[in-house]
């Protein structure tokens, strides 16, 4: 095999290469200006080598002995038993005028770039698989209904509960929520009636985290202007850390849950625009939220289901014989 060479050159050295072949390496500060590199047959041995002296001069100085490896200073490292020449990295300090010279710079190999850029696409691959199976299977979040007795019998019957719940699931079903009526459980007859605010705490102890809980009582009026009857209204009890809850009326109307929820997923405000469902004006087509309020209701979704305060329902499978 042809032994690789490197004879170095200074300005007016006079030095010729000794083959077709010319690779230029340029240093700082003009320490040295080029090298030339070439393929020397086998059997010849060059004579000279440009090797860089500590106070930055050059000098010339013949091979002689067995090959070995020539490194002073900043430069290259001339290795003749294989036959190769390799740039050599600067160290952090250096004595003399050639302080803070660095060698050429090593670039990643094509390998390692190539595994970074593979790591890259199945990350956004898996953001993709998993944003499109989180748009097919919507999040089930269970509902669970009180419904306040009297004389024995509920106050609502069940096609009520399952007027609202259909409602409601019009306006939050297309943002991949899905509420489903997890449970039904019986109120005493003391809660068919609420009045006052401690009317509405009393309820407190009937809620627990992981669902929605909706209390459906026979009257509701309004704490804030005596003699005014209530729909339906989102509560926070006042003295007890338990989660809100909505509490909604025997003579509400089909979108009042959906209403409250509205509330319940972090709309506190009302709007003013005829038709939205924060409002208390209705049209002849169906309510909608808008771009804002849609943002408030995933990004409160989002808060509790990692708080623990909502916990989805998992979709039932049926057995396999």
């Amino acid at each position: 095999m042809p032994q690789l060479a490197v004879l170095g050159a200074c300005p007016g050295a006079g030095v010729r290469a000794s083959s077709a072949r010319l690779r230029s390496a340029v240093f700082p500060k003009g320490v040295l200006t080029h090298a030339h590199v070439g393929f020397i047959p086998k059997g010849h041995r060059p004579a000279w080598a440009c090797v860089p002296r500590a106070r930055g001069r050059h000098r010339f100085a013949p091979r002689q002995g067995p090959p070995q490896s020539v490194a002073r200073g900043p430069g290259w490292v001339l290795e003749r038993a294989r036959h190769r020449c390799h740039p050599v990295s600067m160290p952090a300090k250096h004595e003399g005028p050639m302080q803070g010279l660095k060698g050429p710079r090593r670039r990643a190999p094509r390998a390692l770039a190539c595994s970074r850029a593979l790591s890259v696409l199945a990350m956004l691959a898996m953001c993709l698989f998993s944003a499109l199976a989180r748009a097919a299977e919507p999040w089930r979040i269970p509902v669970v209904f009180h419904v306040a007795e009297r004389d024995g019998q509920a106050v609502a019957p069940a096609s009520f509960i399952a007027e609202q719940l259909a409602a409601a699931n019009s306006i939050y079903g297309p943002l991949g929520i899905e509420l489903v009526d997890s449970e039904q459980t019986s109120l005493p007859p003391g809660h068919a009636e609420l009045i006052t605010r401690a009317d509405r705490d009393a309820l407190a102890p009937h809620v627990r985290k992981g669902a929605i809980h909706c209390f459906v009582v026979a009257t509701l009026m309004d704490v804030d202007e005596p003699g005014r009857e209530r729909r339906g209204v989102h509560w926070r009890p006042r003295q007890t850390p338990s989660p809100s809850f909505v509490i909604v009326s025997k003579i509400s109307k089909p979108y009042v849950l959906a209403h409250e929820l509205g509330h319940f997923f972090g709309n506190r405000e009302h709007s003013k625009v005829p038709g939205n469902l924060m409002s208390y004006t209705r049209t002849e087509r169906p309510p909608f939220l808008d771009e804002l309020q849609v943002r408030r209701v995933l990004r409160t979704l989002t808060a509790m289901l990692k708080l623990g305060t909502l916990v989805p329902s998992v979709n039932e499978r049926p057995a396999t014989p």
